[in-house]
């Protein structure tokens, strides 16, 4: 478990190295932030996020999704400032199943999207 534990965290840095690209961390102190997500089923990822950003002191979190499962509504509601979904349909399955395409792109378009975004 400890080599499991230690993997992840080393590639969760390593991601951060290529999403921060060099730059320092953003100051999210009385900012409101908006946190997308592609969609919500359980609602746990989300709860980690919201939980982490509450930690740097945002003004406020609006959280904004396309679908969500129904039952991780009030969970989610209870997260956020603010909550824009477009929909909660049931039955729910899985959130790609809402998508005609739901490949997660790799680290060089993610490269690329961050290079574009500082233009």
């Amino acid at each position: 478990m400890d080599y499991f534990i230690a993997d992840a965290l080393e590639e969760l840095l390593r991601k951060e190295r290529v999403c921060r690209n060099g730059r320092a961390p953003l100051d999210f102190r009385q900012k409101t932030i908006l946190l997308v997500d592609n969609g919500i089923h359980t609602g746990s990822t989300v709860h980690a996020a919201i939980r982490a950003l509450r930690e740097l002191g945002p003004a406020r979190v609006i959280l904004a999704i396309p679908v969500a499962a129904p039952e991780s509504r009030a969970l989610i509601e209870s997260l956020a400032d603010e909550l824009v979904c477009l929909a909660w349909p049931e039955p729910f399955g899985h959130v790609g199943m809402f998508y005609r395409d739901f490949t997660r792109p790799d680290e060089e378009q993610i490269r690329t999207m961050i290079r574009e975004s500082e233009e």
